[in-house]
């Protein structure tokens, strides 16, 4: 697989993994406008926090990981510390 492939393969794939959690995320603003309504309690919106948290943050990792695929000056670098760094 030459590079400029395995670039459009990555593409793919990272646009699939974002299509459901786009999805989700439509989902769980629906979500939280029904249980707004009906007050929901502390525990229920902490939980509701945590699940958009961890979905931004898969977000920015595909997002990230699409940018380093798309460089044109890839290093070596450690992947993961690159993908988990704070937004700045």
């Amino acid at each position: 697989m030459t590079e400029k492939e395995l670039e459009n393969a990555t593409g793919i794939f990272l646009h699939k993994l974002k299509n459901p959690v786009h999805a989700a995320s439509l989902n769980l603003d629906a979500l939280e406008l029904v249980l707004a309504k009906k007050n929901a309690d502390k525990k229920t919106q902490q939980l509701l926090k945590i699940i958009r948290s961890e979905m931004q943050r898969t977000l920015t990792i595909v997002s990230r990981f699409s940018e380093y695929v798309r460089s044109d000056q890839k290093q070596k670098i450690d992947l993961g510390k690159y993908l988990d760094r704070k937004s700045s």
